[in-house]
């Protein structure tokens, strides 16, 4: 019999896998039968999965794609920041940065408690300066590019008027100033040495 230690013992241990209801059967030395039933209630412990980490650009949405599964068993998100409906497995999150969300579960029964996390990657929009000129007036000698720091494998390329590379680095990075070794540009020179 399913689960139970001993089908023709008179008190056998039932260890079911899920709610399981069985039929007990009585007969005495004289041949009359009864039948009585006995249910046993399997009370899942919570597990939760709040589904793959997701990339978004800045400004868009995404959906997450949280599961539950357990017996009486509540849920919730944390945080609730620019999200929608945090009341469903599946609300849209709209993150001005990178977050990450956890989706908890809780057993009304007392069985415990299950959480998990989903990050959410937003890649910035990158503006770059339309102007550089390190040439030690004080005017835009620093070239910054605000939001590659969200793009750490990206490597940044500056081209001088005529096509020559004058600045390439990795994006992490800090910003190009004129004293990083670069002789001074003289008037008239579009391109500069490093």
């Amino acid at each position: 019999m399913n689960g139970l230690s001993n089908a023709r013992a008179a008190n056998p241990l039932a260890s079911p896998l899920d709610t399981t209801q069985y039929k007990v059967i009585v007969t005495n030395q004289y041949g009359c039968k009864d039948s009585g039933l006995a249910t046993v209630n399997v009370w899942k412990k919570p597990t939760v999965n709040a589904g793959p980490d997701q990339r978004i650009f800045e400004g868009e949405s995404t959906m997450l794609n949280g599961t539950l599964a357990g017996t009486s068993v509540s849920f919730a998100w944390t945080p609730t920041t620019f999200m929608l409906n945090s009341s469903t497995l599946t609300p849209t999150v709209s993150p001005e940065d990178n977050t990450t969300y956890t989706l908890s579960g809780t057993s009304e029964l007392g069985c415990g408690t299950a959480t998990d996390d989903v990050t959410i990657r937003v890649y910035k929009k990158v503006k770059a300066p339309n102007v550089f000129s390190p040439n030690g007036d004080g005017i835009n000698n620093t070239w910054v590019i605000t939001g590659i720091e969200t793009y750490p494998e990206a490597t940044v390329k500056d081209f001088s008027r005529i096509g020559l590379v004058v600045l390439q680095h990795r994006s992490s990075e800090k910003a190009w100033e004129r004293t990083d070794n670069v002789k001074t540009v003289t008037i008239g020179h579009d391109s500069y040495v490093m």
